[in-house]
């Protein structure tokens, strides 16, 4: 998978600070971790040897051997290869828990960090968030572009060396729920009908929910009492979502992914909603 300078510039925002509820794609993957440290320094060391690493991608030469290193942390760099004495002990222990469970060896630091090159179509993945459930694991939130099966041993090696036990997944989730405090649930951020019929409607596309499943929620919220439902704009793209299931005979669909993609195409750019023949 290609990153374009634009895509790492924006995850590396996402790194930076945790993302809109709004932005979220319809589906994402997830890593669940057993941590031997604090959450909160478990988090920060993530995010600071992302951080250095997406700099790298935006400003190095991936044509040289050997890339800049003075921006990665120093505990990262020491259980990055030749084991260094002056690796921390959770750097350490999460070394010997990727090899027992990888069983491919540990990541030298310049190796790890190519995989970032932007026309580099290894890693599989780009960072969305953590957060952390109440069972005292934290969650890794990955964009892959829909793909349950990607290329992501160094993200594994990141999240086993920053201070985990047990690293399991990935597992591609939809976007349906709020969890640790971060809202990446179907209403977005203000709780708006708005926020949610967008939602519902890039999930129909993404194909991660079906139209009978759109349709009913669609009935469902045009019966309710949202003051948005006196939006005329609104309440025509909740009839037109409320007939994505509709049969022309049997198991012919008058609609289809390119009418969905159309929609999302329309409201993502704020035009008037028109109703379908």
């Amino acid at each position: 998978m290609f990153h374009e300078t634009e895509d790492i510039e924006q995850e590396r925002l996402r790194v930076a600070r945790r993302p809109s509820p709004q932005d979220a794609p319809p589906v994402l993957s997830t890593f669940d971790v057993t941590l031997t440290v604090p959450a909160a320094e478990y988090e920060a060391r993530l995010r600071s040897v992302l951080d250095a690493a997406l700099g790298i991608a935006l400003s190095a030469d991936f044509a040289e051997e050997d890339l800049p290193v003075a921006a990665v942390p120093a505990w990262f760099a020491e259980v990055s290869g030749p084991l260094s004495a002056r690796a921390p002990r959770f750097a350490r222990r999460g070394r010997e828990r990727y090899a027992a469970v990888i069983r491919g060896g540990s990541w030298e630091l310049q190796s790890w960090l190519h995989e970032f090159d932007p026309d580099s179509e290894s890693r599989g993945w780009a960072w969305w968030d953590l957060t952390r459930p109440s069972d005292g694991t934290v969650r890794i939130w990955a964009d892959t572009w829909g793909e349950p099966f990607f290329a992501c041993d160094e993200l594994r090696w990141l999240a086993y060396v920053a201070g985990a036990e047990d690293v399991s997944g990935p597992e591609l989730r939809r976007v349906d729920f709020v969890e640790g405090g971060w809202g990446v649930g179907w209403s977005g951020a203000d709780g708006s009908l708005e926020a949610e019929f967008r939602s519902r409607l890039r999930a129909l596309a993404a194909g991660a929910v079906t139209p009978d499943e759109v349709s009913a929620w669609a009935l469902d919220a045009m019966e309710g009492d949202s003051p948005q439902l006196r939006d005329g704009r609104i309440r025509t793209a909740l009839d037109r979502l409320s007939g994505a299931d509709l049969l022309e005979g049997p198991g012919q669909y008058p609609h289809g992914k390119e009418d969905f993609d159309a929609w999302v195409e329309e409201e993502e750019g704020d035009r008037p909603a028109t109703p379908s023949p």
